[in-house]
């Protein structure tokens, strides 16, 4: 399975998973549960990236998630 990363064009309020290759879509599923995410056709205002199987769409609701749990309890 093939997975692009980089920069999108747009911002996404909602994650949202790509399945480019109908081969991985078990696999985009299995994204979908793990990210709490849709699947989703491409945006039109996105490129298709060359080779890829499926695109991760991070949207803000993943970035407060991770922001949230990525802060650490500091006991004196």
């Amino acid at each position: 399975v093939q997975l692009h990363c980089g920069y999108t064009k747009a911002t996404y309020e909602k994650t949202k998973i790509v399945v480019l290759n109908e081969k991985t879509k078990s696999t985009g599923e299995a994204l979908v549960t793990f990210y709490d995410a849709s699947l989703a056709e491409l945006p039109s205002q996105e490129t298709k990236p060359v080779g890829a199987d499926i695109v991760i769409l991070l949207g803000r609701d993943y970035a407060q998630e991770a922001s949230a749990s990525s802060s650490s309890t500091i006991v004196h």
